[in-house]
């Protein structure tokens, strides 16, 4: 048992000295700044939600999608998720992916290389 706990231990120091050691980039002031902004134009962007879950979710995808001016949505992917409205993570997907299909289908867009 002990040197079960020596090998945990050493593992424990060593991948934390890696990860201390690590040399990330140092980034300029002004650099950084500028990706705080927001963007100009149309964002792209890719929707990944568990639609099925939670209220929240319906009313990003519907947003997103309405926003044309705003938001160039590439695509939506169904996320798993689960809790007492599903049996597990694989059918919260199913579920989402129904859904989101179900909101498309409102919005008369084809979920035809759109969702996922």
């Amino acid at each position: 048992m002990k040197s079960k706990t020596l090998l945990v231990l050493s593992l424990i120091i060593l991948l934390g000295s890696v990860s201390v050691a690590q040399d990330f980039p140092k980034l300029s002031e002004t650099f950084r700044l500028k990706q705080l902004e927001p963007p100009k134009g149309k964002v792209r962007m890719v929707l990944d939600t568990d639609t099925y879950n939670e209220i929240d979710d319906q009313f990003a995808l519907c947003y997103a999608f309405l926003s044309k001016e705003k938001i160039q949505l590439e695509a939506v992917y169904a996320a798993p998720y689960f809790n007492s409205r599903s049996t597990g993570p694989g059918d919260g997907m199913e579920k989402s992916y129904q859904e989101i299909l179900r909101l498309l289908k409102m919005l008369g867009k084809s979920p035809e290389g759109f969702a996922f």
